[in-house]
């Protein structure tokens, strides 16, 4: 979006009774912004683009999180995932209403001059695994796991990690059928380049197993405070 569409976008109210005040970030193909819930005046975060994108990812994003957030023993909700609140669109925009997280633990690792203790590390992995593990129980793979994309909670979820930014996520096999999906070796390259699997950066199709070294990682990066590869150059990728 260029600035006039963003400006434009403040001005509008979703579905009657969510308004936005200001924008305070971008997921993979989305700006986010802060919103409120017109009755309640909660604050909550608010996913914006443009409804006729190249590709869309709104409407599938929507779906991931309502797969994320489905009770898995009676009315317990996992832990970890962001409340979806409302998916719609107007003539223009697609938007995805959810409940507000708080600073991505890049911004926490950079407002703590870059050290987090092993202890710390080591809690961080602790529940990054528990979400990718569900992530993969309902047949997905989310293929940007990164420091940007991992957030602390808010209110009754602070303390917990939250895993944000679905937008790059897809299934790695049919969830009637359970088929893996075919693979291949010249296929598009996603996600973050510092934090991709070997095999993604070789174009292979991605797998469970790419996020898990992407979540391994990530780890290294906040025990180090880089990675071995961080600013090489290369002609290709």
């Amino acid at each position: 979006m260029n600035r006039q569409e963003e400006a434009d976008v403040l001005t509008r109210t979703i579905n009657k009774q969510y308004g936005l005040v200001r924008k305070i970030g971008s997921g993979s193909f989305g700006i986010i912004y802060l919103g409120t819930e017109s009755r309640t005046k909660t604050e909550l975060a608010i996913k914006v683009e443009r409804k006729f994108s190249r590709k869309p990812q709104l409407p599938f994003e929507s779906q991931v999180y309502k797969r994320l957030n489905k009770p898995f023993m009676k009315s317990m909700k996992p832990p970890g995932f962001p409340n979806l609140r409302y998916f719609g669109t107007d003539n223009d925009y697609s938007y995805l209403v959810m409940d507000l997280v708080g600073p991505t633990l890049e911004s926490l690792y950079n407002f703590c001059s870059r050290h987090f203790s092993l202890k710390t590390v080591l809690q961080i992995m602790d529940q990054l695994v528990t979400r990718v593990e569900h992530v993969h129980s309902l047949d997905l793979i989310h293929r940007d796991i990164k420091p940007d994309n991992l957030t602390i909670g808010l209110g009754r979820t602070s303390g917990q990690i939250m895993m944000i930014d679905f937008g790059l996520s897809k299934f790695y096999r049919d969830p009637k059928t359970k088929k893996h999906a075919s693979f291949e070796t010249d296929a598009s390259f996603v996600g973050t380049a510092r934090f991709c699997s070997r095999h993604t950066s070789k174009g292979e199709t991605s797998s469970r197993r790419d996020d898990m070294e992407s979540a391994a990682y990530t780890m290294i990066y906040f025990c180090t405070g880089t990675l071995p590869w961080i600013n090489l150059k290369s002609a290709s990728r």
